[in-house]
């Protein structure tokens, strides 16, 4: 059964009483137009997906109700026992309803006089037709019986009783529901040209002369041309050359401009003002754009009271149009960002902010969003000595120390007692105890018992170490060393040495040839390939004189370029600009046009041939590569093929993964870390980032699994990679990376295909178990997973 709007209301007021607050427009800075306390502004609840809708606040997307009673599955009203039934939400089994009136006893409506009449339940007495026409009064409503009759003492009205009158005084009664003999109906008794002429008496073009009525008492009429506006007496006497209807002539009067048809009135005051072509002051907007609502401002046509700075940070949101003086902002109730809306977070609970726009209310930047201890300190808080005490942190939650000296891993509290002659840390009063010899800083237990030929301190009974790969080399003493202590970059630098005494070192990354100790300093910023901070510059491009922005990298100084796109004399990028004053074309006039189909069709700056590149919906002006994706909506605003912005989640386990038995391993295989994500939306991309500490990389496999609920799959990321280098360090893997893992080195720092294929995920629910699975071939060695990540897309 459908129900009554008496009933929908009645609906609507138990969803407002039970969670939606007082059902008023909320005051101060709260705009909510359906009185739920939801709506647009600080002073309200929260933001409404629904502001006409009482029963809707923040469940448009996700509310189930197919009866649209304001119940069912996620709602904010509350669940519906039977979503089939708008007159049944929480009485399903216990109302009994005889004649489907959605009355009775135990019923979300109330009870029922007589539960075999569907037309009435608390009417019963009173439902009744006294003058027999068929038509009834006193219902409660009126589904199997006609009425209500407005008349119940006389039948031949039962609707009619205000209208069966000759109200216009033509002699024609008006709208009866039934006609003695003697009477004779008027189609329209409050116009006295019609009674029998309603349907064809009208005025099709809506100018005011009508055509077809029965007289012309009331009315103008005849219309010379009733398809034509402009004309009801000129049809054949108007000149009107731009056919606005007004000219020499014409009914609609003369034109002070007959080759415009925007303007007979207005010639001399429809203007552009602010040159967006839209206009103001125009009699008529036929080819002209407009209104424009603020012809001083560029940026607005339709949006002057929309677009607005909320939050003061000088970027603002809901224009017509971006410009270089009032700049897009992705969120416009945090002043922090404006850009960075889906990357300033505070990643490890410091209470410090990383990859903001701003910190006006936040603390920040943060220069490690991983390390609790670290939040303006990073470059200072080291374990200089490797002795596992810091110094120079902020804070020491997780690190020990402070360290009163981090350039000795002999001291890291006796600073102050310790009696130690030849600087081996050791004698009285410190912290690795007494010295045998206490003027070789070599000796201080072994005395008289160490055999060490290359005089390294390592050999047969010595104290820094018995047993020595090479005791010719003073260099290396380690097994490691003796593999790994060379210079694979050819800088001269070596690294994986045990000491430094004939080579030059060590080397920060003995991989690059430009750098040996400028390692974390050596970056491109703005990814536009040129570096600042580097050792050298063999490989790299440099110095970049501005590593903020991709646009310019050797002409700071010279640079002549007012639109900011990176173009004009003496640029980097470009000494051409055609428009040096539009920041959206440089070369692409003529071939980039504003509202052109097949070119910028939707006045975006995008399009096959733009400067800005192309766009992936061109009829959509708020679809373009250049647009924020900032939720899941199930639309890619930004044109990158996934919707919204990525989820980013990273994981410290700091996992020991023991031994395995030398057999290929593959998922459910020796350790794994896993991690219940609850992110809704389709897989459309997957990247993983893992840090593994062991040595041998060639003894690791690695495997990730993703359990939907539904289907479990398994992809290889690696398996016995790396020879004999050690570490997994920075390592990504990306299905779009362009060498393999199994062309990579140790630590394989940087991004890689894994051996499977990522792409296998795609088409899997987000949520799910996610494992990381992890094995070492040997029995020798100490592994740990450190760190492993996921970035996960969206698919729209």
């Amino acid at each position: 059964m459908r129900r009554t709007a008496v009933e929908l209301l009645g609906v609507a007021s138990l969803i407002l009483s039970t969670g939606c607050g007082s059902g008023t427009i909320s005051g101060g800075s709260c705009i909510d137009q359906d009185g739920d306390a939801y709506g647009d502004g600080p002073g309200c609840n929260g933001r409404d997906c629904d502001d006409t809708d009482a029963g809707h606040w923040d469940d448009c997307l996700v509310c189930v109700d197919l009866d649209r009673d304001g119940f069912g599955a996620h709602c904010n009203g509350g669940g519906d026992c039977d979503d089939q039934a708008p007159e049944h939400w929480s009485d399903c089994g216990r109302c009994d309803d005889a004649d489907g009136d959605g009355r009775g006893p135990g019923c979300n409506f109330g009870s029922d006089c007589d539960d075999g009449n569907g037309d009435a339940w608390a009417s019963c007495g009173a439902c009744q037709d006294l003058d027999l026409d068929g038509a009834f009064v006193g219902c409660d409503r009126y589904q199997d019986h006609s009425g209500p009759d407005c008349n119940d003492a006389e039948p031949l009205s039962w609707q009619s009783c205000n209208t069966c009158l000759d109200l216009d005084g033509d002699g024609h009664r008006g709208a009866c529901d039934r006609f003695p003999v003697l009477d004779s109906a008027d189609c329209d008794d409050d116009d006295d040209d019609n009674w029998l002429s309603c349907k064809t008496c009208r005025d099709g073009d809506h100018d005011g002369y009508f055509i077809d009525c029965d007289t012309y008492a009331v009315r103008a009429g005849p219309d010379c041309d009733d398809t034509d506006a402009n004309h009801w007496q000129s049809c054949g006497a108007c000149a009107d050359g731009d056919r606005d209807g007004r000219g020499v002539g014409c009914d609609m009067g003369d034109d002070c401009l007959d080759s415009d048809p925007d303007n007979w009135v207005s010639c001399f005051t429809c203007v552009d003002t602010d040159s967006d072509l839209w206009f103001v002051g125009c009699d008529a907007y036929v080819n002209r754009q407009g209104p424009d609502c603020g012809d001083g401002e560029a940026s607005v046509w339709d949006s002057c009271r929309l677009c607005a700075d909320r939050d003061a940070d000088g970027h603002y949101s809901d224009c017509d149009r971006y410009t270089v003086s009032r700049p897009f902002d992705c969120n416009d109730y945090n002043p922090n960002v404006w850009d960075a809306c889906a990357t300033c977070r505070d990643l490890d609970g410091d209470a410090y902010y990383r990859n903001c726009d701003a910190y006006a209310t936040v603390a920040g930047p943060d220069c490690s969003d991983f390390d609790r201890d670290n939040w303006s300190n990073c470059g200072a808080c080291l374990d200089g000595d490797g002795d596992g005490y810091f110094a120079g942190c902020n804070a020491y939650f997780a690190h020990t120390g402070p360290d009163c000296n981090d350039s000795d891993l002999a001291h890291w509290n006796d600073c102050l007692t310790c009696v130690d002659s030849d600087g081996d840390g050791r004698g009285p009063g410190c912290n690795l105890g007494s010295d045998c010899d206490v003027g070789d800083d070599r000796h201080w237990a072994d005395c008289g018992r160490c055999v060490d030929p290359d005089n390294d301190g390592r050999g047969t009974l010595c104290d820094l170490g018995t047993i020595d790969c090479a005791p010719g080399n003073p260099n290396v003493w380690t097994n490691a060393a003796c593999i790994n202590c060379r210079d694979q970059d050819g800088d001269t630098y070596f690294g994986g040495c045990d000491a430094y005494v004939t080579v030059t070192g060590p080397d920060c990354l003995d991989t690059d040839a430009d750098n040996w100790l400028s390692c974390a300093t050596c970056v491109d910023a703005d990814r536009d390939t040129y570096f600042t901070g580097c050792d050298v510059y063999n490989i790299r491009n440099g110095e970049d004189c501005n590593d903020s922005s991709k646009l310019h990298w050797f002409d700071c100084l010279v640079c002549d370029d007012p639109d900011f796109d990176g173009r004009g004399p003496a640029c980097d990028i470009g000494i051409t600009d055609c428009a040096p004053t539009d920041g959206w074309h440089w070369a692409d006039f003529g071939s980039c046009t504003a509202g052109t189909a097949g070119q910028d069709g939707d006045s975006d700056g995008y399009g096959p041939l733009c400067d800005l590149g192309t766009d992936c919906d061109d009829a959509d002006a708020s679809i373009n590569p250049g647009m924020p994706d900032l939720t899941v909506d199930g639309f890619d605003q930004d044109c990158d093929g996934f919707d919204g912005p990525p989820t980013q989640l990273d994981w410290f386990p700091n996992l020991a993964i023991t031994d395995g038995s030398g057999s290929a391993a593959t998922c459910g295989w020796w350790q794994g870390d896993s991690r219940v994500v609850t992110a809704t939306g389709t897989i459309g991309r997957v990247v993983v980032s893992v840090d593994v500490s062991l040595v041998f990389d060639t003894d690791l496999d690695l495997f990730l699994q993703h359990f939907d609920g539904t289907t479990t799959v398994c992809v290889e990321l690696s398996t016995d990679n790396g020879g004999a280098g050690d570490n997994y360090t920075g390592t990504i893997f990306d299905q779009a990376a362009v060498t393999s893992i199994t062309l990579g080195t140790a630590p394989f720092t940087g991004s890689y295909r894994p051996e499977g294929d990522l792409t296998t995920f795609n088409g899997q629910a987000l949520g799910g178990t996610w494992t990381l699975w992890a094995s070492d071939d040997t029995f020798l060695n100490t592994t740990r997973l450190l760190h492993w990540g996921l970035t996960l897309f969206v698919a729209p």
